[in-house]
Formats: structure tokens, C-alpha cells, sequence
């Protein structure tokens, strides 16, 4: 710990002067004495302020600390007016312990952040950032950006409140020396409309999370990040890769994993609804719901029955497991209008917020269970043929006895093992043109 703490106390002493008005230390206003005296995530806090992406300028704001005992609830209500700051901006933090699946000597935060809404307005978004206990490897932590799976689109449905850990391999990620930032998404935990399955907020979503660590743990953090996700963050995960170039030039996206993502609508609940239940019908009631509230031009009349109107009020109060249990004895039919797809507003939605149609500059591990009903073996399978089709380099495995849930602990070994490469900046390696590797 001694030689962490020197090493940081050295990268603090040699930094040039920061600009005007911050309140961050001038050279020589932090001796080494000083430094070594306290712990060196306090320091990396301390100049987290400091930190900025290389194409902005960081905000004059300090960051607002949160007693670890504090309500909860105030802690997502940002600033009024919201003084303006660049995307990833940390607003607050908020100290968390005892969270299962994560380590007790991991430093755990729950974080308030500015990010980017659908209309282009600067916005607040909350999620977690974890900080492994070991000093830093040469060039600062990488950051694996972590995009969880379906929660719900109510406030309390964001895991940062729930304080429950939905990332996989976590222990795994952090012993290697990775931060790992985990975002709620826009509008859960925060005010305002969750846009679910909405692929530009989503992505704008995990890459703002990657740009909030960095500014929290400040110049210790690399600006190497991989991006991961699984079902609604595999679909996160892509659109995310197709924004990063734009969108967070500064990032280098060294490559993103996308694990039964989900793809078009029409592939949780078809075009012309069966007279079965469909595994994948609460998922989409929930994007359909949401989309109604967000695009003007979709009637849910047209697309939901009154019966799957009905379910709104667990939309907008309860979280997934609510919705699937209202659900459970349903057909989709009874659910979903005959040529729901097509209702006004609604098929020009679902190809605008379908992963794959837009070119993504960086490698992608894709993961699928054959034995997945939510997110079909077929939909993903499409997603590749698109992705290659437009020259992405794509590696792509099925794991053929498991299911949505299951293939994610199968292909650890396949995932922690491609992660590792992108940032040692290994060759990446394409299946496209032959057979998925089959496990």
C-alpha cells in the first residue's frame, strides 16, 4: 500500500497547474507528507474534480459528497437549475457498502452525473462506479462499462437504489485492476421517462458512465474502456459502440461484448401475435408502453389491447418481476393489436431502434444461448448478418444448452478472456462469413 500511495503522491506532485477557478490543489500545495497521510483513493477523489475528457472543459462544480447514512431519496434529485457541465460530469457521490457481490475492500460509490437526453439537453443520471482496492496498473484502472439487463421503468427499479449488483464475473473484473462503472440509465432512479429499449439514450447512457469514473477517480483512470451488456444491455452495449465515435470521442472503446441482445420488437413479440403466450410479450408491453410516451406518433391504442393498456400503472410503478407475473396468463394476442407493428409511429420506432444498422468502428464479442426464448438463437443470428454485412468485426459464439439467463455464467471464461485482450490490445478476431462457434 505504501508503494501505492508513493506512486500516486509522485503523478500528483508532477501535475501542471489547474486552471482558474477550480477548486482543486495548485502544484506544491500538496507535499508528500501530506499525501502519504491519507489513503490514495482519497486522493484520486480529491482530484477527481480536476480530471476532464480531452474535448471538453471540466465544470468549476466541486463534487457533492453524501453521508453514507443520508436518504437515499434526496440523492437523485439533482441541482435546480442544474448548473451546466459536460457529459460525465460527477454531480455527487455517495459512499455504499455491504452490497452483495461486491467485495468489502472494493470502494463502492453510488453516483449522481450529468449525461444527455433524447432531445439534447443536459440531464442528470445516476448508477454506481466500483474502484478496485489494488493501486493502479501503468496508464490508470480500464473501466469495463457494465449495461444490466431489464429492471422496469419506475424509479425504483434502478439497481444503484436497489443496491443489488447485476454485473457478472465481478470479483473477476475488479481483481484484475478494472473499474467497473454501472449505469441505472436515463430516467430510472432519476426524474423523468425511462426511454427503454431506445437505443441513443441507452448508449449515450454506458459511455456517460465510463466518462463519470474517470472524472471520479480522476488521472489513476485510463480512458481504455470495453462496454458489456446483457439482454436490454446487450442491446445498450451496441448502441453504445455505434455512438462512442461522436458521441465520446475522448474514450477508447477497445472493444464491447453483447450477450443476448435484444433486437427488433417484432423478435420478443411478433408481427401478427400468436394465440400462445410469448417469453418475450412483458418486454415488450413495457417498450410499447414507453414508447407511446416518448414518440407522439405512437397510439398505443393501436398497438396494445385494453387489456395490455391495463398494465400500465405496473409500468409506471413496479418493476419487471410485476409485469411478467401480470403477464404469466396472457396469450400475446389478448395483448398485442393484429399488426401491432405496423400501428402509425410505431414500425419507423422499431427501426430506429434496432441494433446493427449503423456501423460500429470496434470489435464485438456477440453471445447467445440456443436454448434462449426471450431473445432468440434467430434474432441475434440476424444481428450478426447485419453487423458483418457492413463490415464489423464480429466474433460470435452459441452455447447451445443455454438459456437467457444461463449462457451469461457459461461463456465467463470466453468473455474475462476476450476483455483482457481488448485492453492488452490484442488482435481481435472475426467469425463473419463462417458458422457461430458453437460451445
Amino acid at each position: 500500500m505504501a508503494v501505492a500511495i508513493t506512486s500516486i503522491a509522485d503523478s500528483v506532485l508532477s501535475m501542471a497547474p489547474m486552471h482558474p477557478g477550480h477548486r482543486c490543489p495548485q502544484r506544491g500545495s500538496l507535499t508528500r507528507r501530506t499525501l502519504l497521510s491519507v489513503p490514495a483513493l482519497a486522493i484520486t477523489l480529491l482530484l477527481g474534480a480536476c480530471s476532464a475528457s480531452e474535448t471538453t472543459t471540466p465544470s468549476t462544480q466541486p463534487i457533492e459528497t453524501f453521508s453514507p447514512t443520508a436518504s437515499v431519496a434526496s440523492f437523485y434529485h439533482g441541482p435546480s437549475p442544474l448548473p451546466s457541465a459536460p457529459p460525465g460530469t460527477v454531480i455527487r457521490t455517495q459512499l455504499i457498502k455491504n452490497v452483495d457481490g461486491i467485495p468489502p475492500e472494493t470502494s463502492s460509490y453510488r453516483v449522481l452525473y450529468h449525461s444527455t437526453s433524447l432531445d439534447g439537453r443536459d440531464m442528470t443520471e445516476s448508477g454506481m462506479i466500483l474502484v478496485p482496492s489494488q493501486a493502479p496498473p501503468p496508464g490508470g484502472y480500464p473501466i469495463v462499462s457494465w449495461a444490466h439487463g431489464t429492471t422496469g421503468a419506475a424509479d425504483p427499479c434502478a439497481p444503484s437504489i436497489l443496491e443489488s449488483n447485476s454485473m457478472p464475473y465481478l470479483s473477476r473484473f475488479l481483481s484484475a485492476g478494472f473499474i467497473v462503472a454501472e449505469t441505472d440509465y436515463d430516467g430510472l432512479g432519476t426524474p423523468g421517462i425511462h426511454p427503454y429499449l431506445v437505443g441513443q439514450s441507452e448508449g449515450r447512457s454506458v459511455l456517460d458512465a465510463a466518462r463519470a469514473a474517470r472524472h471520479l477517480v480522476g488521472p489513476q483512470a485510463s480512458n481504455k474502456v470495453v462496454l458489456f451488456g446483457h439482454s436490454q444491455g446487450g442491446h445498450a452495449a451496441l448502441f453504445a459502440g455505434q455512438e462512442a465515435k461522436s458521441y465520446s470521442p475522448e474514450l477508447h472503446v477497445a472493444g464491447l461484448v453483447s450477450v443476448a441482445p435484444v433486437g427488433s420488437l417484432t423478435d420478443l413479440v411478433p408481427a401478427t401475435p400468436p394465440t400462445t403466450y410469448v417469453a418475450g410479450q412483458p418486454y415488450a408491453v413495457l417498450a410499447s408502453i414507453v414508447w407511446s410516451q416518448l414518440y407522439p406518433d405512437v397510439q398505443l391504442s393501436k398497438v396494445l389491447t385494453p387489456a395490455g393498456e391495463s398494465l400500465r400503472h405496473l409500468v409506471d410503478e413496479k418493476c419487471i418481476g410485476d409485469l411478467i407475473a401480470a403477464t404469466a396468463g396472457s396469450s400475446a394476442s389478448q395483448l398485442f393489436q393484429p399488426h401491432w407493428s405496423q400501428a402509425p409511429g410505431m414500425a419507423s420506432a422499431i427501426a430506429r431502434n434496432s441494433p446493427g444498422n449503423a456501423p460500429i468502428a470496434v470489435p464485438i464479442l456477440l453471445v447467445q444461448g440456443h436454448q434462449d426464448e426471450i431473445v432468440t438463437p434467430t434474432s441475434t443470428n440476424a444481428i450478426d448478418e447485419r453487423l458483418c454485412a457492413q463490415g464489423d468485426t464480429v466474433q460470435y459464439h452459441i452455447y447451445l444448452s443455454h438459456n437467457h439467463g444461463s449462457v451469461t455464467q457459461e461463456a465467463e471464461g470466453d468473455i474475462v478472456t476476450w476483455i483482457r485482450d481488448r485492453f492488452a490490445g490484442g488482435a481481435p478476431q472475426s467469425n463473419c462469413g463462417t458458422a457461430p462457434t458453437a460451445h
